[in-house]
């Protein structure tokens, strides 16, 4: 080979400094320890150092190609390769001994003038000399629940079997990922399977070879790969299967027993199995099967492998008739004995009431009928109780007819909504539909609401009940209002008629005048009556009748008297300590204030000012209620004397009036 370089003089003597070289890849990257192994290492800058001779006078040089390849363990542990040759600036060769320990390698090149340059992880020491494993089978289509025959074999790179224990994984992934596979047994040495069922390692054994049977269940396409575990430098393979549905099949259903009785709502167990023409089970066959029962629309899709248990419940008695279950498939019809379904043990009352509207003191009819736990009527017997949420009792008043108890429970209290629970005395109950109860239609009584105190003259509310026997309101607008008459014991009331109210009760607007305790007696349909009694209390003043002395001396006390009284004659006792103002003409009367005492009558000590005919006026809340006759006022004994000129000036020397 030639190589061509550049001479660089250097002082004293020196090789040339070159780059470092580049290491891309080994081939082969895996080894067998068992035999030396050549391998070829892929880069660049593999150049020879060349050295000059500075001593020489005719300038010699020499080509030094001497490359060093290590391999390094994980450790640090520097394994140096014998026979190291440069191919090219791209390439060299060198010989792994046998002997290394298997593991990963890094690579490093030491150039003949030191520079070392590493590759990590570039080799890999293996202890088989195999460097693949296959997964090999007889087709590529099963049916389901086939058995399938996998074969797993060990290989060196010239495709000669390697009979070698290696550890490996097997794998299954269907259409949807990985899935439960009916791996069989054995197969592989020390064998471990998942939890899913979708994957089992172990060992080839010594031979380097694996049989495996196994079966899927469900028609898909399923990729097996077979991984190895205990070499990184093996190779694993992939094999794709399609498994197919088939239907050569028939099927058996047994009951739990021989005349076997259903009982409706209760689950029992019927088991289905798959056999071939002959009657013979088929325990590893798979199909997805439909079954139904013939007498009331039950039905369930099974996945059966041989044989499946199927939870079964029907709903509905077949009384007479007989009733069977059986599979919907064309292909592989079957059907179980013939057996008989009754109604289950009682688990709620179903409870129906009438009419929807009942009059106060009639009674309801409530039907009630135990059911079990599918709505089937099933007898029942014992004692029944009743509850409205208020009151309650045991029904007594009942007839049985077939499984129905017919009850008539009285109702006197009327409500827009009322519902009835009935309740056996083992525990089983119902609740009824709702329906009303309305007052009765004979009026028996009043009801009445006044205030327990009005006023003389102003309007207040009555208001009038119309009540049935067991006090329950009855719509008064029922009738005319002429059918209602108001008296009172003093025959002075005045009531108009106001209206009727949605709670049924009626309403008037009525006044009396005179106080003191007044008794009402009111009249209503079909002659019902009631009295109510209340206080009348007087009105605010409104008449004032004032007593006072004809002649007064000016500046002297004198009494002014009175009594007053409200606007129909009532005097003024309420309330208490009521207050008017009092006046005269002359503005000069004082205090200007009375208090009405407790007889509705006032005596207050006043005095005038000034001199002349006068009357003492009484006014309440601004409005003048009453006066008393002239009053002369005349003047007191002198005092002083008073001066008053008619001028307030005049011109000096003129006389002063």
């Amino acid at each position: 080979m030639t190589f061509v370089f550049a001479i660089f003089g250097q002082l004293l003597g020196c090789g040339v400094p070159l780059p470092a070289p580049i290491v891309e890849s080994v081939e082969p990257a895996r080894g067998w320890n068992g035999e030396d192994t050549l391998i070829t290492i892929l880069g660049e800058g593999f150049v020879p150092q060349v050295t000059f001779d500075a001593s020489s006078t005719e300038g010699e040089a020499d080509l030094d190609r001497d490359f060093e390849v290590i391999l390094v363990d994980e450790a640090g542990v520097e394994f140096p390769l014998t026979g190291v040759s440069v191919a090219s600036y791209e390439q060299l060769t060198a010989f792994v001994t046998a002997g290394l320990v298997p593991g990963l390698y890094d690579l490093d090149v030491v150039s003949p003038g030191g520079t070392r340059t590493s590759l990590p992880d570039a080799y890999v020491v293996s202890a088989t000399r195999a460097d693949h494993i296959t997964l090999e089978v007889t087709s590529v289509a099963f049916d389901v629940g086939m058995l399938i025959p996998i074969e797993v074999k060990l290989w060196d790179p010239n495709g000669e079997r390697v009979l070698e224990d290696v550890e490996v994984e097997l794998r299954a992934s269907g259409d949807d990922g990985p899935f439960l596979v009916d791996w069989g047994s054995g197969g592989l040495e020390d064998r471990v399977d998942s939890v899913d069922g979708s994957s089992i390692t172990g060992r080839l054994g010594s031979d380097g070879y694996a049989p495996l049977a196994l079966r899927i269940y469900v028609p898909q396409t399923v990729t097996f790969t077979v991984t190895p575990l205990s070499d990184a430098g093996l190779l694993g393979d992939e094999l794709k299967i399609a498994i197919t549905p088939t239907s050569d099949f028939q099927v058996d259903i047994e009951l739990p027993s021989e005349d076997f009785v259903a009982e409706a709502g209760v689950p029992f167990d019927a088991i289905v199995i798959l056999e071939d023409e002959l009657g013979n089970p088929l325990p590893e066959r798979f199909e997805e099967v439909v079954v139904e029962d013939a007498c009331g629309g039950w039905f369930a899709k099974v996945l059966v492998t041989g044989s499946a248990v199927v939870p079964v419940t029907l709903g509905v008695p077949t009384g007479e008739e007989p009733c069977l279950v059986q599979t919907l498939l064309v292909e592989a019809a079957g059907t179980s004995e013939e057996f008989t379904v009754v109604p289950g043990l009682p688990f709620r009352f179903r409870v129906s009431a009438g009419p929807i509207v009942v009059p106060a003191g009639d009674a309801v009819r409530l039907v009630i009928e135990a059911e079990d736990v599918v709505g089937n009527p099933t007898p029942w017997s014992g004692v029944l109780n009743w509850s409205d949420g208020v009151t309650g009792g045991i029904l007594e008043d009942c007839t049985v007819a077939g499984t129905q108890h017919l009850c008539d429970l009285p109702r006197t209290v009327a409500r827009p909504i009322d519902i009835i629970r009935v309740e056996g005395d083992d525990g089983t109950f119902g609740v009824s539909p709702p329906f009303a109860v309305v007052p009765g239609t004979e009026v028996d009584a009043l009801g009445i609401t006044i205030a327990p105190s009005v006023v003389a003259g102003e309007l207040w509310l009555l208001t009038l009940t119309v009540l049935d026997a067991f006090g329950n309101a009855i719509d008064p607008a029922g009738y005319p209002v002429s059918d209602y008459t108001i008296t009172d014991d003093r025959g002075e009331v005045d009531c108009l008629f106001s209206s009727f109210a949605v709670n049924f009760t009626a309403s008037w607007d009525c006044t009396l005048y005179t106080a003191g305790t007044a008794v009402l007696h009111v009249v209503g349909p079909d002659g019902a009556t009631i009295d109510a009694a209340t206080l009348v209390i007087n009105g605010p003043p409104a008449v004032a009748y004032l007593d006072a002395p004809a002649v007064v001396a000016a500046g002297e006390l004198f009494v002014v008297s009175g009594d007053v009284e409200d606007a129909w004659g009532n005097p003024v006792l309420v309330p208490a300590l009521t207050v008017i103002d009092l006046t005269d003409d002359t503005v000069t009367l004082t205090p200007t204030l009375a208090v009405i005492g407790p007889a509705g009558s006032f005596d207050e000590a006043v005095t005038l000012t000034a001199a002349g005919v006068t009357q003492v006026s009484a006014s309440y809340d601004g409005v003048l209620i009453g006066h008393s006759g002239d009053i002369t006022v005349v003047a007191a004994e002198a005092v002083r004397l008073r001066v008053e000129p008619a001028e307030p000036w005049v011109w000096i020397g003129e006389p002063i009036h």
